[in-house]
């Protein structure tokens, strides 16, 4: 039975590789299928087959490694637009972290993969929108890497109108375009869930004096006061016109309250427990919404409630759907089994939450990076340690593009492609290797080798042929001039250039050719950026992301 399994498992995965008539071994395999297709049946070629497929399984195995652990370092936190803010009140232990390395590349423990069960991706359109048809043809790629639906967050560029319109921006999407996108997500059978952060997230309407009253804390911009007597009101109308251009829509995503925020709201009165707060705002905002939509649900990161009683997490099950975000490398040992057996009884369904971006900060030096796999890895653990008792609806993998806390764009979705595909396929087919690595790379994200999970400063940025592998080159390229930049000032002596360079005319003229060398190299960069990201993106955001990643390279 279980060799029986490894063939299901390894026919899927070079499916599509088969599929795209590529060399090697996927050629092989399709040679061999479609002779067993032809209904050849003799006996010695069937077991010639079996034989070869069984080979090539044993040297993809990854317990035939020597396997040692290595440390992913516990990265601190800060707050980044709805995300939940929970934090663990212990240190994380390195050899917590079920990460390893063999000889031939990053490996990770294979466990349960999840395959039916929704795989979402968070798709941030605040701040730096995504040209309406690019973003369309990007939807089709995440499609084809297994994603099952997307989570759509729009904040100030969804074109609200009425008492909403002035929050609106000026590179907003029209209504139309708005459609276009609904009506593709239908076409490649991606369910739409939008997120409206009025809890956590809701600066971008908040932040305007005209509705400083709605806010929870005086001068915090984050959240919506769910005591306020209008508040109610406001979330059903920014709600309603989400729900009005999303046709198919069955899930609105509501963000979620700190912690200790609704103990510090200046309306919420203290003699009213959590629970009877939460009862109070959400029955009837769900009663509203359900009159205009009958089918629709209200989705909240879990920080506020996670260490409620049962019985205070059942008194809003009716209403809420938890969303568990973990996005730090090992997340078993942050979300107690007691947590997931209270859930189990109080909640009908509940959802998790991974990332394929740097969640905490928004610089990267990785192209697939070994804590993004190892989050998946470890979110795949739980769902294989709890599916029997837990009824998980499904998975989310967020990105945001802008951090509020440093002011800064985030990695640009179109360069998280290849981070997308490989965290995917890792969910579907159960582990990762360097092996699965080069399939997906050449197989279904066609590029010329397989990607490296980490950029060193001579690396030489891969040419892909998916929707958005410019842009992935262009940023990789970038990272590697950053790394360029980074050796070169640790030389010896860097650090009193000036000084050695006027007593040697010889270190003087090595300096300046550094300097120059790299100099080119940024303005080409520079120059190659505003035609990369044209087809993408908007020309104020494309200047915006260029005086924040090309420019401080020419200081």
């Amino acid at each position: 039975m279980g060799v029986i399994n490894r063939l299901v498992s390894f026919s899927r995965k070079y499916a599509l590789c088969i599929y795209e008539n590529k060399l090697g071994i996927c050629s092989l395999c399709g040679m061999l299928w479609s002779v067993i297709q032809n209904r050849i049946r003799r006996q010695k070629l069937r077991s010639i087959f079996i034989t070869i497929i069984v080979a090539i399984l044993w040297s993809l195995s990854p317990g035939r490694h020597d396997n040692s652990q290595i440390n992913v370092h516990n990265k601190r936190p800060s707050k980044l637009s709805g995300m939940p803010s929970i934090l663990p009140s212990f240190q994380i232990k390195d050899n917590d972290m079920k990460v390893f390395r063999d000889p031939s590349g990053f490996t990770g423990v294979y466990t349960k993969p999840i395959r039916n069960k929704e795989r979402i991706i968070h798709v941030d359109l605040n701040h730096m929108p995504i040209k309406r048809q690019y973003l369309i043809m990007l939807l089709r790629e995440f499609r084809k890497f297994n994603a099952t639906g997307i989570l759509l967050d729009y904040g100030n560029t969804f074109p609200y109108h009425g008492q909403l319109e002035s929050i609106v921006s000026s590179n907003a999407y029209s209504a139309a375009d708005i459609l276009a996108i609904a009506e593709a997500c239908q076409k490649y059978h991606l369910q739409v869930i939008v997120i409206i952060p009025i809890f956590g997230g809701f600066n971008y309407v908040l932040k305007d004096t005209r509705f400083q009253q709605y806010r929870m804390i005086g001068d915090d911009h984050r959240s919506l006061c769910m005591c306020y007597p209008s508040s109610l009101t406001l979330a059903v109308v920014a709600i309603k016109q989400v729900l009005e251009l999303h046709p198919y829509t069955r899930y609105i995503h509501l963000g979620g309250i700190g912690g200790d925020d609704l103990t510090s709201c200046r309306y919420c009165s203290t003699d009213k427990s959590k629970s009877d707060l939460y009862a109070s705002f959400f029955s009837p905002l769900l009663d509203s919404l359900k009159q205009y939509r009958p089918s629709i649900r209200i989705m909240l990161w879990d920080d506020a409630f996670r260490l409620w009683p049962t019985g205070q997490l059942s008194h809003i099950a009716n209403f809420i759907i938890p969303v568990i975000g973990g996005f730090y490398p090992n997340i078993e040992n942050l979300i107690d089994s007691s947590i997931w057996r209270k859930y189990s009884d109080a909640f009908p369904a509940v959802w998790m939450a991974g990332s394929y971006k740097n969640v905490w900060k928004c610089t990267s030096d990785t192209i697939i990076g070994v804590d993004h796999i190892s989050n998946t890895l470890s979110w795949m653990r739980v769902f294989a340690k709890n599916f029997h008792h837990v009824n998980f609806q499904g998975i989310f993998l967020i990105g945001p593009a802008f951090s509020t806390t440093t002011n800064r764009i985030c990695e640009l979705l179109p360069h998280c492609t290849p981070t997308i595909a490989v965290l995917l396929w890792t969910m579907v087919t159960g582990g990762y290797n360097v092996d699965h690595n080069r399939d997906i790379s050449i197989c279904v994200i066609k590029c010329t080798d397989f990607i490296n999970t980490e950029i060193k400063s001579d690396y030489a940025a891969e040419r892909c042929d998916f929707h958005g592998g410019y842009i992935n080159r262009l940023v990789t390229q970038l990272q590697v001039l950053n790394l360029k930049v980074d050796k070169i000032s640790k030389l010896p002596g860097n650090e009193t250039m000036k000084m050695n360079a006027d007593k040697d005319p010889l270190y003087a003229a090595l300096a300046k050719d550094n300097v120059r060398e790299l100099s080119i190299m940024t303005k080409s960069l520079k120059e190659n950026a505003l035609i990369v990201l044209s087809d993408a993106y908007y020309e104020a955001d494309i200047e915006r992301w260029i005086k924040q990643a090309i420019q401080p390279l020419f200081n």
